[in-house]
This record gives structure tokens, sequence and C-alpha cells, in this order.
């Protein structure tokens, strides 16, 4: 696990918190798209409920024009008209016969131009329809894009609240093990407090590695210090680390501490506390101190 010293700890936290804004921004216009893709869904689906409605309409006009496009009929009735004149030709007369056929063509050319509408009608259906469709990808992604961002800034504020709560502890509780260190400082990161039982070890981690490190380097920063097993599970600690401080059958008696310092390097900390701490590892970043000669345990060296 990566440990920052305070400077870029600090950085951390400033773009931590721009990030927050930018969730916050990112929501906002996730929230303004899925608004806009509502408001044109519904737009949409009032335009083709009309689309449909006209359809309805020009269909039933379609069929009243059929239905009067019934060629013998219109003779039939040219016949029973001359009849009722006293004229009973043998066949249709031939300017009636072009009249008739006038008529045939004027309903004929209205039900090609019904027909075309008819069409047109359902192709803007089907593209309202694919529209409509696509808008609806759009929204399930803004949905999707808008759930992360929640995510991420839910995340964020988790983190933010914990570190305040944090601070506050640190800055709440009384009791200090040194001048310099408060007990809070040792608590879990996950939010579970330093075990009461500990306090006796974690005294003499600051007497005699905490205290002389910060004379030599400026203000210790605890990066990790008490591990519940799960916890340390979880952020790939060894499973026995002497982070795990209630480990069974040590009781609280050992403490590690991860570190960074204000000033100097993981090689010049790690050098300084030869003789001081009996566990020590050194790392890119920070560098690792312990007292496992309480347990008692041999002192060991690494590099990491």
């Amino acid at each position: 696990m990566t440990k920052l010293n305070v400077a870029e700890m600090n950085e951390r936290i400033e773009a931590k918190l721009k990030n927050m804004k930018r969730g916050r921004a990112k929501t906002e216009r996730a929230q303004k798209i899925v608004s806009k893709v509502d408001a044109r869904v519904d737009e949409l689906r009032d335009e083709l409920k009309q689309i449909r409605l006209e359809l309805k309409e020009r269909r039933a006009v379609v069929k009243e024009v059929r239905e009067d496009l019934h060629v013998a009929e219109l003779e039939e009735e040219i016949q029973r008209l001359r009849a009722a004149a006293g004229e009973v030709p043998e066949g249709p007369v031939e300017g009636d016969a072009d009249a008739g056929a006038e008529q045939i063509s004027r309903l004929g050319s209205r039900l090609d131009n019904l027909s075309g509408l008819l069409e047109e009608g359902l192709a803007t259906r089907d593209r309202l329809l694919d529209r409509l469709d696509r808008l609806r990808d759009r929204e399930t992604e803004a949905e999707r894009v808008l759930d992360e961002a929640v995510k991420e800034r839910d995340e964020d504020r988790e983190a933010l609240k914990r570190m305040r709560a944090r601070r506050k502890r640190i800055h709440d509780r009384m009791d200090r093990p040194s001048p310099h260190f408060a007990y809070a400082e040792f608590d879990c990161r996950n939010g579970q407090e330093l075990p009461k039982a500990a306090e006796p070890a974690i005294k003499e981690w600051c007497e005699r590695i905490g205290e002389p490190l910060r004379k030599k380097f400026g203000p210790v920063h605890i990066n990790s210090g008490y591990r519940p097993a799960g916890y340390n599970a979880s952020v790939g600690g060894e499973p026995n680390s002497v982070h795990i401080y209630d480990y069974p059958g040590r009781n609280f008696a050992a403490v590690a501490v991860d570190i960074t310092c204000e000033t100097g390097s993981p090689a010049e900390w790690y050098a300084f506390t030869a003789g001081k701490a009996d566990g020590r590892g050194i790392y890119s970043t920070f560098h690792h101190a312990d007292n496992r000669g309480r347990i008692p345990w041999p002192d060991a060296t690494w590099s990491g």
C-alpha cells in the first residue's frame, strides 16, 4: 500500500476535493441530460400518438375512396339515369363514359395520393420509432454515467467523513502517549478506534521511535497503525503482520506503524531507526517501524 508524505497527502486531499467538485458537476450534467432526454421522449411519444391518429384517419379515407371506385356500380348509375330520361342505350353513351372515366381517373389519382401519404406516414412513424429507440439508449447511458458519478461522489463523501472524524478524535482526545502524538492517530483507516489495551505499546513506540524521528525530521505522519485482521487482509497485508495488534497470542503487546516524515527520505528514516525499532522496513515512499521485541520476536529488516 503506497504511503505519502504530509505535503503529498495535502495535495491528494486537495485533488480529492477537486474530484468531488468535478463529480458534482458531472452529476449535474448527467441529470440535465436525463431531464432533456425525458422531455424529448415525452414529445416523441405525443408526436407518435398524433401520427397514429392521422394514419387512422387516412386509412379511413382510403377505404372510403376505394369503396367509391366500383366501376360497375358507376356504369349502372349512368344507365339508370338514362332509362329515367327515356333513353335506354345498348351501352354507355360516349360522353357519359368519358365523364365516368374522368371521375374514375380523379378518384384513382386521389387514391394514389392518399396511398402515398399513408406510406409517408408509415415511414415517418418508423423514423420516429428509431429516434425514440436511440434516445432510450442515450437515456440508459446517461443513467449509467449518473450512477457512476453518484457512486464516486458517495465514496469521496465517505472518505472525507472518515478523515474529518479522525481529525476530530485527534483534536479532542486529551490523553496522549507523548507530547507530539495522539492515540487517535493510530486508529484503523476504516474508522475502527485503537483498542485501549494497545496504548502501553503505542506509548513505548512514541517515546522510543516516534519522538526521536520527529525531533530529527519534523512532524511525523502516521500512514498506518492498527489494522484488524479483516482490514489488514483487504489492503494486502501479511497474514500475521505486526500491524494486527490483537493477533492471537500477542494481546496488543507489540505495535507496527508505517510513517512518512516532513523532511528526509525513506532511506534516511530507515537508517535513523536502527537501534530504536525492532522491525524495520524500507519502501519507496514510507518507512515501517515496529517494537516486535515486546512479543518477543527477533529483530528484522527488509525492503519492499
